[in-house]
């Protein structure tokens, strides 16, 4: 499974997760230009509006053009919207003194919601599109191990590209800044760019004879409760990358890297750690166990003062990441045939991006409303990440009522591989929605040699 491939993909991941690493100082830009934690969270959630529109199209566009050109055209959109916000700084700059309203609007606002919209969709097309060749590339026995490790390149990039953004913030000044910083991650993106290009070269795709539409699809093939679980992650990434720069700031911090480091190593370290629980515990219990991380995590936050004091709830958050993400993106495709894995991939992914949509502009109230009430160094945002632990752990408990206690598929085929169970296709509970095995096998797409066939139903 480990072959030259999937680490030229392993490497493009980490340098498209430090592209946007580089873009966790976006509230600090809004501030700059004038803007509140209010606006940050709205324009956030414009973006990922647009991004949740897209991806039922980039999924569809996946499945009928192939991988090669959605990747390479959402990895434009990705660098196109960096360089948008690195212009932003400039473009207000030069606004004449005695500008009107609307002048003002055109050349502070726009850029900073134009070029978050083009970013957030390129990114959600990027990490779709990454996430369908990897699955095609490893054998269908080890999609959740694949997705794991192959994910873990994201924590070096979410450490490089933290550690280079919090370098340029602190030695340029002003506009400098801001240029820097989103013009680092435009170069990243070109690079990651030139990657998938290389990976896909040569690649051939069949489009399925069936035409459907995504949201068809979804009616079909609905994933369950695990959607929520997605929503849930979203929310956790609101928090880390939309307003955790502004609270390190509000509590006088050096900076947000103690975070993102020890997260980065923290999820990095249990990912390989756990790399085999999808077939050992299960990925109802990963799941458990990464929104419980994740909400103590979020608890911890408020006793912070000293830069070292946000290493513990990143191990915390981290772990938990570690365990969500390949669990709710097999779980989340594992209803859907194979034919419509593009579709599938990007519609799990659409959650996080639901998740982000709807609690950003919330968790941004929450801070405001501190501040209205006359709280100030950071304690402005203990609402907020309280509120956020609570709703994680809430969505925690449903999901463990709701699904976890099925068995999962996963654990019950390494049982029979062991010898220990027969039947395991007729013993496990399929999802709500999914057919049950017809015995059929079609190709994923370009694949390796040893890549293997899988039924087109769910349960593999």
């Amino acid at each position: 499974m480990y072959h030259a491939a999937f680490w030229v993909a392993f490497a493009a991941n980490l340098l498209v997760v430090s592209s946007n690493a580089l873009t966790f100082r976006f509230a600090e830009l809004v501030n700059f230009l004038g803007g509140t934690e209010g606006l940050a969270g709205l324009t956030v959630s414009v973006a990922t509006f647009g991004a949740v529109a897209a991806r039922f199209k980039i999924g569809e566009a996946i499945d009928r053009l192939g991988v090669r050109k959605v990747w390479a055209a959402c990895s434009a959109l990705g660098v196109s919207g960096a360089l948008t916000l690195a212009a932003a700084g400039p473009l207000a700059e030069a606004l004449p003194q005695d500008a009107g309203p609307a002048l003002a609007w055109l050349g502070e606002r726009l850029p900073i919601f134009l070029g978050r919209l083009l970013f957030t969709v390129g990114l959600a097309g990027q990490f779709g599109c990454s996430l369908v060749h990897i699955q095609n590339i490893v054998p269908a026995s080890r999609r959740t191990e694949a997705i794991a490790t192959f994910g873990s390149s994201g924590f070096l990039g979410m450490m490089t590209g933290t550690i280079l953004g919090d370098v340029i913030f602190y030695h340029a000044v002003g506009t400098n800044r801001y240029v820097a910083l989103f013009g680092a991650s435009a170069v990243c993106g070109v690079c990651y760019l030139l990657f998938t290009l290389y990976l896909t070269r040569g690649a051939r795709h069949a489009a399925p004879t069936e035409r459907a539409s995504s949201f068809a699809l979804l009616r079909r093939y609905w994933p369950g409760p695990v959607t929520l679980v997605g929503g849930a992650m979203g929310l956790g990434f609101a928090v880390s990358t939309v307003f955790l720069t502004r609270f390190a700031t509000a509590r006088g911090l050096p900076g947000i890297f103690p975070f993102f480091m020890g997260y980065a190593i923290s999820a990095f370290t249990f990912r390989v750690l756990t790399r085999h629980w999808s077939q050992k515990v299960g990925r109802h219990r990963m799941i458990d166990f990464g929104l419980a991380g994740q909400m103590v995590g979020f608890l911890c936050l408020p006793l912070v003062s000293e830069g070292w004091h946000l290493v513990p709830p990143a191990i915390l958050v981290g772990f938990g990441h570690a365990l969500l993400f390949p669990a709710v993106v097999s779980l989340g495709t594992e209803t859907f045939p194979l034919r419509y894995r593009g579709t599938a991939s990007t519609l799990i992914l659409g959650f996080f991006d639901l998740g982000m949509l709807i609690c950003a502009p919330l968790l941004g109230g929450m801070v405001d409303l501190g501040v209205a009430y006359g709280l100030s160094g950071g304690t402005e945002f203990v609402p907020m990440f309280v509120g956020a632990a609570l709703l994680v752990g809430g969505i925690g408990v449903y999901y463990h009522f709701a699904a976890g206690r099925r068995e999962d598929v996963d654990v019950l085929a390494e049982a029979e591989k062991r010898g220990e169970l027969h039947g395991v296709a007729e013993r496990s509970a399929h999802p709500a929605g999914a057919a049950p095995p017809t015995g059929r096998f079609e190709p994923i797409g370009p694949r390796s040699e040893h890549a293997a066939r899988e039924p087109i139903v769910a349960g593999r």
